[in-house]
């Protein structure tokens, strides 16, 4: 269920970043549904959009909340134009992106390198075997967590390749060639 019934960006600025971002300056009144897609060349404004949003209502992230993290600078300036029309008013939800999963594994391998690291001593009298069990189960829950969102990652890059097929087909009948 989509608990935003729409939103608005209401400002009449249109200088400097980010309100010269063609999405911002045309997102007035944008009805949301059940599914919800944003089509768009790089830099039209698609996640500055969703990262205001989410910035807005402080969304969690993999690694903290939206407004700890200092990449949401255009989402900072643009919330107070902000206006949510609410279906039903909640704070329930999760802000992902493709740069916070990277930067989610790389945090656990920078974490199973710390643990090898604090094991360093053990090296030696206790066998390599052992250690790196240690280390596995330390990392049972993050690498569990890794294999979900790995799975998920798939789903997201399949349902992008759908889309742009569509996007492909319907360019095509729109605008044939010849």
């Amino acid at each position: 269920m989509s608990f935003i019934q729409s939103f608005s960006i209401n400002t009449n600025r249109q200088q400097p970043f980010p309100y010269n971002i063609p999405a911002v300056r045309f997102a007035k009144n944008i009805a949301l549904d059940k599914i919800n897609i944003f089509i768009g060349d790089n830099g039209s404004g698609k996640s500055t959009l969703l990262e205001t949003i989410a910035y807005a209502i402080d969304l969690p992230l993999i690694g903290g909340y939206i407004k700890e993290v200092k990449d949401f600078e255009a989402a900072r300036i643009l919330k107070p134009y902000l206006q949510l029309n609410w279906k039903r008013d909640t704070q329930a939800g999760f802000f992902f992106r493709a740069e916070d999963f990277s930067a989610f594994l790389d945090s656990v391998e920078k974490e199973r390198a710390k643990l090898k690291s604090q094991l360093h001593d053990l090296y030696g009298h206790v066998s390599d075997a052992v250690i790196e069990q240690m280390i596995e189960s330390a990392n049972h829950p993050l690498m569990e967590c890794v294999k979900n969102m790995v799975k998920t990652c798939w789903v997201f890059r399949m349902v992008k390749l759908i889309l742009k097929f569509c996007k492909q087909e319907l360019n095509q009948k729109v605008f044939p060639a010849g």
